[in-house]
């Protein structure tokens, strides 16, 4: 038997897993492959290292550019 997943089952699914997702801390020690959040904004280590201790400045972010936080490259993932 072949199971489908519908558009509705995949959207709530989605929803709960970025819920699961953590929010991105300051001075916060980062290993490659995390995947934080912020204001909606999702993001994936791919440099590792601590982040600042000033806020984060998401306003030019777009999918796929990198992003440096301190000694932290993150990559916009959404």
């Amino acid at each position: 038997m072949e199971k489908v997943i519908t558009l509705e089952l995949l959207k709530k699914y989605t929803k709960k897993l970025a819920k699961d997702i953590p929010l991105l801390e300051r001075n916060t020690s980062y290993s490659v492959g995390n995947i934080v959040k912020k204001k909606g904004i999702f993001l994936r280590c791919k440099i590792a290292g601590t982040t600042a201790t000033t806020e984060l400045n998401l306003s030019s972010a777009v999918v796929g550019s990198a992003i440096t936080d301190g000694s932290v490259t993150w990559v916009v993932i959404n």
